[in-house]
């Protein structure tokens, strides 16, 4: 997860063409960003939902580019890596629940939109996202979701429905921030490090913007 943190911050940044000083002030944001974690689980909490919830759900909306969107790297990467070194430890299973949860919105969605698709959700920045393809992410999710909750009874059901929720709306809005991006700087893929599939900004969209949600749900109320 380094590793590919590693290489998506780096995707971002060159996506954004960022001179040495924005490069710079990003990498000391990601490690104010750590700091913060190991030392204040509570704060670091409060800045994932402001960012998540208020600051990048926002950032599509500037016709210009913005202080917030040079940012992004530092704060977007940098939250789904220490998410992840939260996690871990002690919500495995969890992790592992969520990344199989994020395959079938995509499996969902695109069975579903390639046979059925009509009705586009994001007509201009995604194309290929149609509501057709949003139910058939939402009905496989809960299949799968619902088949590893009876099987491993180790949520409530209200966490199990939080948690199926949060992912749908993660793994949406992740792909649709980063079309939004490749779009805004003009590119078709993040990096060509898988051929054919692009940069692994491309693979990791979904949970760059998920695991954040995720963690934060696990913060205040699972843990």
């Amino acid at each position: 997860m380094f590793i590919a943190s590693v290489l998506a911050f780096y995707e971002l940044v060159k996506m954004q063409q960022l001179n040495f000083i924005m490069i710079l002030f990003n990498i000391l944001l990601i490690i104010f960003l750590y700091l913060i974690s190991s030392y204040n689980l509570l704060f670091f909490t409060f800045i994932i939902i402001f960012l998540f919830g208020c600051i990048f759900p926002l950032i599509p909306f500037f016709k210009t580019k913005n202080f917030f969107l040079n940012i992004t790297p530092g704060f977007y990467i940098s939250s789904f890596f220490i998410s992840m070194v939260i996690l871990i430890p002690d919500h495995k299973f969890l992790v592992l629940h969520t990344f199989i949860g994020i395959w079938a919105v995509d499996i969902g969605g695109y069975l579903f939109g390639k046979s059925f698709g009509k009705h586009k959700i994001f007509p201009v920045t995604s194309p290929k996202k149609t509501y057709e393809g949003l139910f058939g992410s939402l009905i496989l999710l809960l299949f799968i979701q619902s088949f590893s909750w009876y099987f491993n009874d180790i949520y409530s059901l209200i966490e199990f429905l939080a948690i199926s929720i949060l992912i749908l709306v993660g793994s949406i809005y992740g792909d649709y921030f980063e079309s939004f991006l490749k779009r805004k700087y003009l590119i078709k893929d993040s990096g060509n490090l898988i051929p054919g599939h692009g940069g692994l900004l491309d693979r990791l969209d979904s949970a760059i913007y998920t695991i954040p949600l995720i963690t934060i749900l696990c913060l205040m109320i699972i843990n």
